[in-house]
Formats: C-alpha cells, structure tokens, sequence
C-alpha cells in the first residue's frame, strides 16, 4: 500500500487492509497523516499487520517514526525507509523490534552521528520465494550486485549533520554505505576497516580536505567510490592500493593540483575514472595504469593541464578521453608524440597482447581537446615518426576540437591536404570526425569547419610593406600569392603603391574612372574591377597585363577596347553590362569573343549600345549590322529643285554655324582652365600663358610651403607623385632642403627666390603657422613684383575663409585656386608647374649635386620638434 499528498488513515483501517490480503509494503509520503490512538493494538490486528517487510515514510505527519513501529515486534521487517522527519536518533531497542532488518535509510534529518547498525548480518530472502526481474533487479541494487533472492543491504545517511567521523568505526554486511551532504570534515583510518561485502560508498558533496592512506584498505569487494565536491587537495599514493575490483571512482570537484605516478597503477579493473573540475595542471605520465587495464572513460575535463600524460594513449580499452577546458595546445600533442614509441603504441591497440594485428574497432573511440588553445596544427613541423603516430590516432579516435580558436592560415591549409589524403588512403576516416576542427578566423570562414573552405579562403600572417592604408593585405596560402582588398573604399583611382610579389587586385565597388599606369599592374594575376566608373581602357594598359589571368571590368562604362586585348591570354575574363558600340570598327570583337567564349563569363551580356543593335549581344549579331554610320551629300537633287529651297538651306546652315560658334566660343570661355590642363595633359601644349622658366639661377622647379602637422599627406601623397612624374620635379622642402647655418626667416626668402613656383599647402593647421604666413608673403611680393603665376594654392581642409588675413583673403578672391577633392586636381597641378625640357633633365643629371646631410640632418631636427611648422 502507498498513501501519499494530505491523505489520512487509521491503523484500524491497515489491520482492515492486511485481513482482505497478502500485505508486504507500506509507503506513507507527502503529508500522510497515520492517525493512532494510545489504545494497544487488538491481537486480530497485529496478526494482520505482522507480514510487512518494506516500510518507507516520508515527510508524513505526526513527525517521527509512528508509534505501532516503536512498540511492537515486527519479525518479518526487512527495509525501513525514514526520510525528511526531522529524528535525531533511533529508538534504543529497534534491533530487538525489528531484529531482521536489512537496510536502514535515515536521510534528511537531524542525526549527528550514526545509529547502530547493521545488527543483523545474515541476508534475508524475498519472501514466498519470489525472485526481481533483470530490470526491477537493476533499479533496484543502485550500482551494486544483489542476488534478486534477496533484499539489499543498504545504510543511508545523506544529508544529516554527521561531520566527524574521525574515531568512529562502521561495522557489520552492508552493500552500499551513502554518507552524502553531511559536511563532513573527518574521517579516521579505521573508518570503514570493519565493513564486509560493502560495494559502494558514497562520500560525495562533504567538506573532506584529506583523507588517510588506510581509509580503504582490505575494501577488495568496493566497486563504486565517491568522493566527488569535496576539498580534497592532494591524495596518498596508497589510498586505491587495495582497491583491485573497483569500476568506478569520482574525484571531480575539488581541488585536486597533481596527479602523482602509480596513484592508480593497481586499478586494474576501473573503468571509469573521474578527475573533471580540478586545479590540476600536471599529470605524471605513469598516473594511468595500461597493461591490462580495463579503463573506459577518463575525465579531465575543465582543469589547468598543459601537458599530455603518454598513458592516456596507451589505454587500449578506453572509449572516451575528455581533456576540454584546459591549457592544451598543439605543441602539447606535438610533444607527446615525440614521447610515445610508435611500436608501443601499436602494442597497446591491437586485438591483444600477444596479437601482431593492429586492431581497428568499427566504432571510434573519442578524445577531446574541445575549449583548449589550439590555434594551430602544424603538420609540417611532425617528422616521419610522429606523422605515423597522428595518423594510426586518427584511425582510433574522433578528435573533438570545440571551441578552439584554430587561424585558418598556411598552416591549417598543409593540414586540410594532408587530411584529404587520409581520407582517400583509409575510407574509414570521414568529413564527419572533423565537423568540429573550425575557423575563429579571419572573419569570411568563420566557424566553418576547416574541410569546408575553399583553398583560396585561407590567409597567412605576413607583414606587408607599401599595403594602401584604405586597402586590406594579405598572403593567399593556396599559392602565396597578394592578396589587396580595396573593395567599396570609395576610391577613384588604383592605388599608387603596393607590397611586392604575385598580386590579386579587389577593387570593386568604387568610383575608378581611368586606369593609371602603375608599374606593379605587371605583376597582377587577377584583377577585379567590377562596378566601376571606367570609360577606357588604354592600349599601354593591356600591355601591361602580361602576367594577369583573370580580368574582371564588368558593369563599367567601357565602350570599346583596344585590339591588343586579344594578344592577352586569359583564363577568366568579365566584360558584361558595359556599354560597347557596334559599328565597323568593333566587329572584330564579335570574333574574339566566339574564340575565347570558354573564357568569357555571362558571354550573352556583352551588348551593343549603338541605336542600330541596342541590347543585342554582340557574339550573334549578324555581321551586317556592324555598320558606321556615313554622313554624305545628297545627290539625287532634281533639276526641279527651286532657287528658294537652296537659300533656305543656306540660311540655315549660316544661322546653325553662328549659333555654333556662339556655343563653342561660350564653353570655352567658361571652361577655359579645364580646355588649358585638358590640351596640356592629352597633347603635351601649354598656350596662352606659359612663364619663362628658363632662369639659370631657379635651382628648384618648386618650393613647398606647409604646416608640419600635414607632413603625412605632403611626404606620402604630394611630395611622392611629383618627384615620380615622368618627367621628375625637383622641389625645395624645408625639412631636407633649408641650409645650416642661417635663419628660418634668410632660409625662406632663398628658397622662394631659387625657386620657379611655390606649392602653398593651405589647411587650417597653415593658418596658425606665423613661419607659414612669411612664406605666403614673400611668395606673395614676388607675385606682385614680377606678374607671374608664381604661387600654387592648394585647399586641404575646408578652410573657414573669414579666418584668413586680409592680404590672403584679397589674393584667394582673385586668384584660382586647387581643392584636393576635385576630379581634375592632379591634372590642374602638373598644367601649373614649370615646363621641363629635355636638356634641364641631362643638366640635372650631370650636376647630380646631392642634399647637404648636416643641412638635411638639422633641418629635420628643426622640423620634428615643431620650431618651424607652429607658431
């Protein structure tokens, strides 16, 4: 019978129950009430109760063992379960009440010590002869092994008050001992010394700091330990000496820091052994026993361990091996294959000891090394030996790598080959056993596992000189190749320098118009131009691009290309959604393209944009309608043609001319700057107001004057792409080129005067610049004195004009200036600077007259603490 939740019954109406049957098991829980009276118990009654031989109570009222169990003799009682009543003792003569009892569970009460018992160590047989089914019988026996003839023998004493067991002795047959949750503190060495038959002991969630060598000794029938959440710190190398059937034992939870040789040579037939949640940073490599050692599952998950004990591998029967959380990287593996002897690692997997097969389960075993520190597996670094021994555990063991933070780098590359290989030599080693090995970078493969990235994903750490500062570099592991990625920087041109080496190009997604050309461009591989602004793409351009493989230039503004394409052997070419013409003069295209079609991507998205062919692809257009237009006179004019329509015609034509020219003189007029750098940069041709630079004494085509907090952009940007202009400028700068010796202020009326122009660099940084201001001056009388246009003004910053002083505000109202975010701005600035002759250029380099060094040296010095550039 089981009563439970609020329920309420009488002894009388038990003695009712055990008339009408066989009654063996009473159950009262959740606040059942046994109602009693003080009244002895009818002889009818008793007789009927007498046969119970299972009685649990639990949390039922009145609290405290009901009083017809303390008062009669119950000579077939065999398990009594007391929980949550609040005792502190046994009642005195309970032996001689219930002499034949079993098991006694007196957990979730108020004991401080234990209760005598067991009193009777005979076992005692289920009665009528029954017998428990394999699984009742499993349930049933906790861990232990129970005959199912008979009852358990078990000692319950979990989450009592018991802290000190420092003397007392437990003695007598038991198969299970559960000590749990006391807050135990102590416990003596002889302890558990009188126990027999005992099977597991339970001392799991105390306050144990140490335990004593003998706390086991003579146990050999122990088959479960639990010392798991306590505070032990260290343990006697006997402790588990004697221990020679023991399966199981649970160390996880405490403070354990070292795992000592030999702790565990003799558990020769533990199988599961748990050592997770520690502080333990170092285990000797003869911790584990290997030679017939029957050990399953090892648990070392979430300690401090930097260093791999070589029996781990050793453990031929071991299915699971949990190293996760800990300080493990790859040099760590590395070394333990240079400690274990491939041979003994054979010995220990095959078949058996005396087999000479290596033996290969079809199921892997498992070893994990997740949310450790590899963050690489270099293969390359494993010789002969070691290679072998990765490759036989990789036939073991699936590897879990969770959590670890593995660069997808030159080195995972080397290792994803080699592991393809594998995989192709021993077809029992799958993709699967590696869905865990995966990036954390960089960032476009991250958390993919390493066999799903594509060879040209992986990225090597280089340091790469001359990478644009608005660009990402790196080196592409697959063929070490640089990679630049300028993708959507918003750039208008290609960048003027680049590292060295075998480049692939990314600049899609920008505002390019024209592509300069840089003399890297014939070292460039691939280069992707993708949703651009481009118009034109020069013949001296294709030349260039002997070396490039791969060319994309879809999506611009091209309407044509040059012929010498065609002698460029590409193995990728993207062309499409531009806005080609089809006349006579690009039909040969429509030839290139049928040849190189196998080259060519989206072939059918090459279209013309010419009102004869509008959106038609130009590899099908028939060729007759590749067709330039002609403009020619009509002659089929019949002599029936009148006077009046020829003056007409006349007058038209005069009046369309005026306004014509009317048109043109106009634009020129408006755009007489853009015409002048236009005819200046397209046809060599400086009209109307070219200077005579000719002066023998102008040693420096121009000096430029700026604040020194702008140095970045004049030395990087301005500075560079003047002295490398074909053909080169000589310029004056005051940090190399001011003489030592004399005064800032003498150094400054030099060099204006040995100068043909003068670059001022006007930012707000100029403004507050006295030094700069005298320049501006001095550039400014020359200007006056001699009508030239000597001073280039050039905006950096958006300059607040009402900041200016008067002499300068007067001179930026009448004088053109150059703003750096203008489109012509380099174009602008080569029409204003001195024409070079051939025969400057061969003075130049006959005089070859170097820098003075102390003068460059000082004037640096002057420059770097700031005496010239602030005021």
């Amino acid at each position: 019978m089981q009563i439970m939740r609020h329920c309420r019954i009488s002894v009388e109406a038990l003695s009712v129950w055990g008339q009408a049957t066989d009654f063996r098991v009473f159950y009262a829980m959740a606040n059942t009430t046994l109602m009693e009276t003080n009244e002895t118990l009818k002889t009818s009654s008793r007789r009927a109760l007498k046969n119970i031989g299972s009685l649990a109570i639990d949390n039922s009222n009145p609290r405290g063992i009901p009083r017809i169990f303390r008062k009669y003799v119950w000579p077939k009682m065999a398990e009594v379960s007391l929980s949550n009543l609040q005792l502190s003792s046994i009642p005195v003569n309970l032996n001689n009440i219930m002499p034949l009892l079993q098991s006694l569970e007196v957990s979730h009460n108020n004991f401080s010590r234990p209760p005598p018992f067991p009193w009777c160590n005979t076992t005692l047989e289920l009665p009528r002869g029954l017998e428990r089914t394999p699984t009742a019988n499993h349930h049933y026996q906790f861990g232990t092994i129970v005959n199912p003839k008979l009852y358990r023998r078990f000692f319950d004493l979990s989450y009592n008050n018991i802290v000190d067991l420092a003397t007392h002795e437990f003695k007598g047959l038991l198969n299970a001992l559960n000590l749990e949750g006391n807050g135990l503190k102590a416990v003596g060495p002889k302890c558990f010394l009188g126990l027999n038959g005992i099977q597991v002991i339970n001392l799991r969630n105390n306050k144990l700091n140490d335990l004593p060598s003998q706390l086991f000794q003579g146990l050999r029938s122990l088959l479960k330990l639990r010392l798991d959440h306590n505070n032990i710190s260290s343990l006697p190398i006997q402790l588990f000496k004697n221990l020679t059937n023991i399966k199981r034992i649970d160390l996880g939870s405490n403070k354990l820091s070292f795992v000592q040789n030999e702790l565990f040579t003799n558990l020769k037939s533990c199988e599961i052994l748990n050592l997770n949640d520690n502080q333990i940073t170092l285990v000797d490599d003869d911790a584990f026993p290997t030679d017939s050692s029957s050990l399953q599952k090892i648990n070392l998950q979430n300690n401090k361990i930097t260093r791999i004990p070589s029996s781990l591998l050793l453990q031929r029967h071991a299915t699971e091996i949990n190293l996760s959380f800990n300080e493990l990287n790859f040099q760590d593996l590395r070394n333990l294959f240079k400690q274990i002897d491939l041979n003994t690692f054979l010995y220990h997997h095959r078949d058996t000891a005396s087999s000479v097969r290596f033996r290969l389960k079809e199921s892997f075993n498992q070893i994990s090394f997740a949310y450790n520190k590899f963050s690489k597996i270099n293969v390359k670094t494993l010789n002969k030996t070691e290679i072998g021994l990765f490759e036989f555990l990789l036939q073991i063991y699936t590897i879990d790598m969770t959590g670890n933070l593995l660069k997808c780098d030159c080195d995972i590359l080397v290792l994803t080959r080699w592991l393809r290989s594998l995989m192709l030599k021993h077809p029992r080693i799958q993709n699967v056993h590696f869905e865990t090995w995966k990036c954390t970078a960089p960032d476009e493969v991250k958390d993919k596992p390493i066999l799903s990235v594509h060879e040209d994903e992986f990225k090597c750490q280089r340091n790469l000189k001359n990478c644009p500062q608005r660009c990402l570099c790196y080196v592409r592991a697959m063929d070490e190749a640089v990679v630049i990625d300028c993708k959507g920087r918003n750039l208008t041109e290609l960048p003027s320098k680049v590292p060295r080496g075998n480049l692939v190009l990314h600049a899609e997604n920008n505002n390019i118009r024209e592509i300069l050309p840089h003399s890297y461009l014939e070292n460039v591989s691939a280069l992707y131009l993708t949703e651009n602004d481009i118009h034109v793409v020069n013949e001296s351009i294709v030349r260039k691009l002997t070396q490039t493989k791969i060319l994309f230039i879809d999506s611009n503004k091209l309407t044509s290309l040059p012929r010498n394409i065609e002698d460029v052997n590409f193995t990728i070419l993207a062309i499409n959604h531009n806005f080609f013409k089809c006349d006579c003069t690009t039909k040969w295209m429509k030839y290139w393209l049928l040849r190189e079609s196998s080259k060519i991507q989206n072939m059918e998205n090459v279209l013309c944009n010419s009102e004869n062919a509008q959106g038609k692809a130009i590899y099908s257009l028939p060729d007759d309608e590749f067709v330039c237009q002609i403009s020619a006179n009509d002659d089929t004019n019949t002599p029936s043609t009148t006077m009046g329509t020829e003056y007409k015609v006349i007058a038209l034509t005069l009046a369309g001319a005026l306004v014509l020219t009317f048109i043109v003189f106009f634009v020129i007029f408006k755009y007489r700057g853009e015409m002048k750098v236009f005819m200046f940069t397209h046809f060599n041709w400086h009209p109307f107001d070219r200077i005579d630079d000719s002066d023998p004494s102008k040693l420096y085509d121009a000096f430029v004057s700026y604040n020194g907090n702008d140095h970045r952009w004049v030395s990087n940007t301005l500075w560079d792409r003047l002295e490398n202009h074909d053909p080169p400028y000589k310029l004056c700068v005051h940090d190399r080129d001011f003489q030592v010796g004399k005064t800032i202020q003498e150094n400054i009326f030099k060099s204006v005067d040995q100068s043909k122009r003068m670059i001022m660099v006007l930012s707000n940084n100029f403004l507050k610049s006295e030094w700069c201001l005298l320049e501006f001056r001095a550039a400014h009388r020359k200007v006056l004195e001699e009508r030239t246009n000597y001073l280039i003004i050039i905006l950096l910053d958006d300059v607040n004009m009402d900041e200016l002083d008067e002499e300068m505000k007067l001179y930026m109202r009448t004088n053109t200036y150059l703003s750096v975010n203008n489109k012509w701005f380099w174009q602008r600035l080569y029409y204003a600077m001195p024409h070079i002759t051939v025969r400057q250029i061969r003075a130049r380099n006959l005089s070859n007259t170097p820098s003075n060094v102390t003068s460059h040296s000082v004037a640096q010095s002057v420059f770097t603490n700031g005496a010239y550039s602030v005021s």
